[in-house]
């Protein structure tokens, strides 16, 4: 084994180190070569080595194919394209290729060029930066560009067609750093200059302050350049705890004067419920709240459903296809209007007899909801509601097979009913129709225009483990509190 190759192992096996079961995501396992490539995240391959003990091996490209806004900027490209060239200084031509050659038609004259990576050298992987070059097949110069590695792995992505020259331009993903563009101009290549944002970045970026990050994607179709990043944050290492239909941002990507151009964002919905052929593209469909791609559309918030049961009530409901008996037993303190830890129970009775309980917390005189909430992909679960005061508390409890399990919430969207802190914002929960579970929240004291969410379920939990609720941004709507369903609903 080569020194480097001995640098590389030591490293990713340290990595694999750290990679837990429960940070694992089922991969993929790559198809036929097709017109498309998903571009992938590392961390696939560090995941594969740490449960299988895979081979070791740099990302690489992946067939597959069809396609964020701003939420944090991203490090300034490392060359620009200036007015007038400098003077070309050749450096890292003796560096090493390990990946050997690649073939790409980068001069535009119908011939596939030799497109290599050179490494420096450098520890623990390898230095800071790297040399992409292509052997031109039309005048057998060579031409390269010298540009930032992540000091950890780099390969040659898939080509696209970002303008009207005849040649194509490369991608090249670099670990931990955004993709680099390369474009063919004189006697070299250049990279053009990004945009802060949205990123070109397979991965997470980070939402400042919060600990949650929104997901970035990256992928060429038919010669063509896109990205998406989440309309909304989620916890959770990589992969993050994603539902399984959530909106996201997408953007096409062209090279104008040296730049690289970002289009205006198209609202689409990542969604692994109905989209199952997508191969190794990201499944994005229209929203179904949105009227198509424009993010027009309003979604039905109302009516509310309103049916509750108290202590020493019981109804019946259908879950997953089962009809299971829903009951709230126990007893309230005399004259308080209140319960104590142990004084109530959410019960659950399925098919054949066998119960499960949730032990509700001490407050005020709980209801359960008799409508449940109803999530894409399954999932299903009970309002429990501890109303008094100026607020009510809410827990989602879910039934997951036989088992009941309160939902976690986090984050700065309230759930409940009541007042923002010390305003006098209100906020409000439900179940609106389809059993779709929204919160609204007041923009001012007394306004009708309030931002409306919807929740899901994170989508990386186990079985015996609580789910997480994540708040999806729907827009602002302007609703009459005093009767939201009686007017027609409307866009702010």
């Amino acid at each position: 084994m080569s020194t480097i190759e001995d640098r590389l192992s030591a490293a990713l096996e340290a990595r694999a180190d750290l990679v837990q079961p429960e940070d694992l995501r089922p991969a993929q396992v790559p198809g036929p070569p097709a017109s498309v490539t998903w571009l992938r995240h590392p961390a696939t391959y560090v995941a594969a080595a740490a449960a299988c003990a895979a081979v070791i091996a740099a990302p690489f490209l992946v067939s597959g194919g069809d396609g964020g806004t701003e939420r944090s900027p991203a490090p300034p490209p490392s060359s620009v394209v200036p007015t007038e060239l400098p003077p070309l200084v050749d450096v890292g031509g003796d560096w090493p290729a390990p990946d050997g050659a690649t073939r790409a038609d980068v001069d535009g004259d119908g011939i596939p060029d030799d497109v290599r990576v050179r490494l420096e050298p450098g520890e623990p992987l390898i230095g800071p930066r790297l040399r992409v070059e292509a052997e031109l097949s039309s005048t057998g110069d060579l031409v390269w560009a010298v540009i930032d590695s992540g000091e950890v792995s780099a390969n040659i992505g898939d080509v696209v067609q970002l303008d009207e020259d005849p040649g194509l331009e490369l991608t090249v993903y670099r670990d931990g750093l955004d993709f680099a563009v390369l474009d063919l101009l004189d006697d070299r290549l250049v990279e053009p200059t990004a945009p802060e944002t949205p990123r070109l970045l397979n991965g997470v970026v980070e939402e400042q302050g919060t600990g949650r990050g929104f997901e970035s994607r990256v992928w060429v179709d038919q010669g063509a350049l896109f990205s998406y990043l989440s309309d909304d944050s989620f916890t959770g290492p990589e992969p993050l705890e994603t539902p399984v239909v959530y909106p996201v941002s997408v953007t096409s990507w062209s090279i104008s004067e040296g730049r690289l151009v970002p289009s205006a964002p198209a609202r689409r919905c990542i969604d692994v419920v109905t989209v199952t052929d997508s191969g190794f593209l990201p499944p994005l469909a229209d929203c179904a709240d949105s009227g198509g791609a424009s993010g027009t559309g309003v979604p039905e918030l109302f009516p509310e459903e309103e049916g509750l049961v108290g202590l020493g009530g019981s109804f019946e409901s259908e879950i997953d296809g089962r009809v299971v008996t829903v009951a709230l037993e126990g007893t309230a303190r005399d004259g308080t209007g209140t319960v104590e830890e142990g004084d109530a129970e959410l019960v659950v009775t399925f098919p054949g007899g066998r119960t499960a309980r949730w032990p509700v917390g001490a407050g005020w005189e709980p209801a359960v909801t008799t409508a449940p909430a109803i999530f894409p992909g399954g999932g299903a679960g009970f309002l429990v509601r501890q109303e008094g005061g100026d607020n009510t508390t809410m827990s989602l409890v879910t039934v997951r097979g036989d088992r009941l399990t309160a939902t976690l919430t986090e984050g700065e969207v309230p759930f409940g009913n009541g007042f923002v802190g010390a305003s006098a914002r209100t906020y409000r929960t439900w179940i609106g129709p389809d059993g779709v579970l929204w919160t609204r929240v007041a923009q001012e004291v007394g306004a009708d225009e309030q931002t409306v969410y919807r929740w899901a379920l994170g989508g990386t939990v186990s079985m015996g483990a609580p789910s997480t609720l994540q708040p999806l941004r729907e827009g602002c709507f302007a609703i009459d509190a005093s009767d939201p369903a009686s007017t027609p609903l409307d866009r702010c």
